[in-house]
Parts: structure tokens; C-alpha cells; sequence
């Protein structure tokens, strides 16, 4: 009797779908939303109630300068931020930070002072840092996720824009693409190809990466491979410490439309375009696909690892660094020269009007010329 009356009820599609619905909703709460609840609260709290003390200061200061001198692409350069950390600290000019934010600040500031790198940077992290190994080489992050995250990152992939702001084409067939980061492959694939299938028939297009900090150089790869016909060699990823060495390349398999190596392309910067963003519009100069307009970008070419100092504090540390096999070097410290130097306000208007010149100079049809 029991037996008959569950099989019913399972029979029943409305009870089905109610009780998937119900499980759904119960997984969401008791796996998803109410541990990140409680890890958000802890965080708030741990934010609220931390303070960096006197011995706490200056082991994370010996500990940072630790890691720099063994990790720092550059090992002469390491050594002397090392020092220069050290001697700060012994000289009194950390005195009285107790605030973890400022504290990694105030550290970010100095070792950008004492490297001119701008890639070196302290975080301080409310939540638990795990133990992970030391790197002289940066890692790629694996997409093998845990269900909970992989639940979480498979809508958002349909919620967010992960980096693909704005795609749009002009009645003159001049595509618009605005990139204001570099988001890993797994999360941008799909946008990319959407961008790429709606500026299909476009007869120039402008890549705008004014806003663009960087991020992932797998999605440059990624992203230049729509803008050439054969598998392009991009950049290597070396590591002088270890001799270790990434070879950069374009792909033949892309989802999307693949816009070809003939159609012009003008790629807008400014000085605030940085990292991932330069290493792109450094590959597409370099290799003659993309005239560059607007500002000289900010300079940074070191690819990076991060190391943990403590329960509460990560360093971000370059320990390797882009290099063209055109120009067998890079952009670091210099930034990215554009082709043409104007505002970054006034660029897209610039290679707008480019475009419309050199469409005019070829277009035979009276009603398009107009």
C-alpha cells in the first residue's frame, strides 16, 4: 500500500516538479546562500575587529620582504626592495598602523616605490588565506570547480557581462566592442563569441579598452584569435628565475564568428589601459592588425604569482615577464605607444572618423557615400 501510493505520487508530474523545485531551493539555501552568509559575516567581523600590532607589523614586513627577494622576477632588484623594506621598519615609518586596509596600502605604495613595478601589491583578506606553495612562475587558474561553484559561475555566465560592456554596429558597418577586462576563458568564451557573431558583417571594427585594467592572458589569446586567419604566435611568458617559458598562440577552434585578418581594426587606450589590456593591443600593433588611438597606456608587462603572508594578508609578486617575438621585448615601465596620440576622451571619435575616411575613399554607391 505504501509502496503504490509513493509510486503514484512519483508519477505525477506537478509532485515531480514541485519536489525538484523544493530541492533545488533547499540546496541553494543550505549549500550556497547560508555558508556565504556566514562567511560574509565573519569577514565584516574579522574587518571590524583586526588590528595590526606592533609584532604583528613587523613580522609581516620581514616575512613580505622574504618573499620578495625569493620570488621577484628580477633577483638583484628583489634583494634591494627586500632591503629597502627592512630598513623602513627599522626606522620607525610604519609606526602606528594598526588598520589592516591601510596597512596593505601603505605596503602596495612602497613596493611599487622601491620596484617601480606596478604589478606589486599587498591585499588584506577578511576571510581565511589558505597555505599554497610559493611560485616563480605564474600559475593558470583550473576550471575544475567544486558543484556549489560551478552552480554559481554557470549563471553568471548568463548575468553578467564578465568584461564584454558594450557590442553595437553603426549604420556605416562600423562595429563597436568595449572590453573593460580580461575575464579567464571559462566565463568570457561565450560573451566573446556573441560579440564576435554580431559584429560579423562590420566593415572596420574599434576594440575599446580605455577601461580595461586586465586579467586573464589566456582571453587575450582567446580574443585575438578571431582576428586572424592562421595560428599566430603572440608572446612567450618566461620566467628568468627558472628559465621556465609559455608560448602564447592564437587557436584555430573558436565558437563565434571569426572576423578575419583583412578588415581594419582600431583598438582605443588610455593611460589607464593596464596588463592584460596592454598585452593585447601590444600584440595586435606588433603583428600589424590594429592601428592603437588614444593614451600612452600605464606600463605593466610582468605577469604574476601571488604569496601568502599570513592568515589575513596575500602579496602579489611578479615573477616573470611578457616578451614579443617581434620585438623581443615589451611595454613594461614605457606602456603601450599608441599609433596615434590623442585624449582618451576624444579616440573613439578619432578612429570613427578614420574609418568613415577610408570608407568615402573606396565606397562607389551615391546613397552610402551620403
Amino acid at each position: 500500500m505504501f509502496a503504490s501510493h509513493i509510486w503514484k505520487r512519483l508519477s505525477d508530474p506537478y509532485t515531480l516538479a514541485k519536489g525538484s523545485v523544493l530541492s533545488a531551493l533547499a540546496y541553494l539555501t543550505f549549500v550556497i546562500i547560508l555558508p556565504s552568509t556566514l562567511q560574509t559575516w565573519k569577514e565584516v567581523h574579522t574587518m571590524g575587529t583586526l588590528d595590526v600590532t606592533p609584532t604583528m607589523r613587523a613580522q609581516l614586513v620581514d616575512t613580505l620582504a622574504d618573499k620578495v627577494a625569493r620570488l621577484y622576477l628580477d633577483e638583484k632588484k628583489g634583494v634591494q626592495v627586500a632591503a629597502a623594506l627592512r630598513q623602513a621598519e627599522r626606522n620607525g615609518e610604519y609606526d602606528g598602523i594598526s588598520s589592516p586596509g591601510q596597512f596593505a596600502r601603505l605596503m602596495t605604495s612602497e613596493l611599487i616605490r622601491f620596484s617601480d613595478d606596478q604589478h606589486m601589491q599587498v591585499m588584506f583578506e577578511p576571510g581565511e588565506v589558505p597555505i599554497f606553495p610559493d611560485r616563480n612562475f605564474p600559475s593558470r587558474r583550473e576550471d575544475n570547480q567544486s558543484l556549489p561553484a560551478w552552480l554559481v559561475d554557470r549563471v553568471g555566465r548568463y548575468m553578467a557581462h564578465f568584461g564584454v560592456e558594450d557590442v553595437t554596429q553603426s549604420d556605416a558597418g562600423i562595429g563597436y566592442l568595449r572590453l573593460d577586462g580580461f575575464v579567464r576563458p571559462f566565463l568570457s568564451a561565450e560573451k566573446f563569441a556573441a560579440a564576435m557573431d554580431r559584429l560579423a558583417d562590420s566593415k572596420a571594427l574599434i576594440i575599446d579598452l580605455r577601461k580595461n585594467g586586465g586579467g586573464s592572458r589566456d582571453s587575450v589569446a582567446l580574443l585575438a584569435s578571431y582576428f586572424f586567419d592562421q595560428p599566430t604566435h603572440l608572446s612567450d611568458v618566461i620566467a628568468p628565475r627558472t628559465g621556465e617559458r609559455l608560448h602564447m598562440w592564437t587557436s584555430r577552434n573558436i565558437s563565434g564568428s571569426r572576423y578575419g585578418s583583412i578588415r581594419p581594426i582600431y583598438i582605443l587606450t588610455s593611460h589607464g589601459t593596464f596588463s592584460a589590456a596592454e598585452d593585447f593591443a601590444y600584440a595586435m600593433q606588433t603583428h600589424k592588425r590594429a592601428t592603437i588611438v588614444g593614451e600612452i597606456t600605464r606600463g605593466g608587462a610582468h605577469p604574476i604569482a601571488p604569496s601568502r603572508l599570513s592568515s589575513h594578508f596575500v602579496v602579489v609578486i611578479p615573477v616573470a615577464e611578457s616578451i614579443s617575438p617581434i620585438t623581443h621585448t615589451n611595454w613594461e615601465g614605457v606602456g603601450v605607444q599608441p599609433d596615434i596620440v590623442v585624449d582618451a576622451a576624444k579616440a573613439l571619435g578619432v578612429a570613427e572618423s578614420l574609418v568613415l575616411k577610408k570608407q568615402l575613399a573606396i565606397e562607389a554607391d551615391a546613397a552610402r557615400r551620403n
